[in-house]
């Protein structure tokens, strides 16, 4: 078997479970994190995850909307937020 005849890899990450992992690694080192800031940072992770992997780190889709990417499960999830800064917690919020 070849590299290119391997299969795809399974993928189990979602949006809201790296947006739980951001939110919690900002406890050790805290900035000034922001739906906005999440939003953007699922964008690159992504982005970067595709370009060096060749497959994607989450599943949940990647939309181009008016101010910039946007991971519909997690806008929904925070959108109550707006601007202010997110705290660590648990986002046990489903589709």
């Amino acid at each position: 078997m070849t590299e290119t005849d391997k299969p795809a890899p399974i993928i189990k990450n979602t949006a809201i479970g790296l947006t739980n992992w951001l939110i919690e690694m900002n406890r050790t080192a805290p900035v000034d994190l922001t739906h906005l800031k999440i939003q953007k940072l699922l964008y690159f992770a992504q982005g970067w995850h595709l370009a060096y992997f060749d497959f994607p780190l989450f599943e949940d889709p990647v939309e181009a909307w008016k101010y910039g990417p946007v991971v519909t499960s997690v806008y929904y999830a925070l959108r109550s937020r707006k601007n202010e800064f997110i705290l660590p917690l648990n986002l046990n919020i489903r589709k």
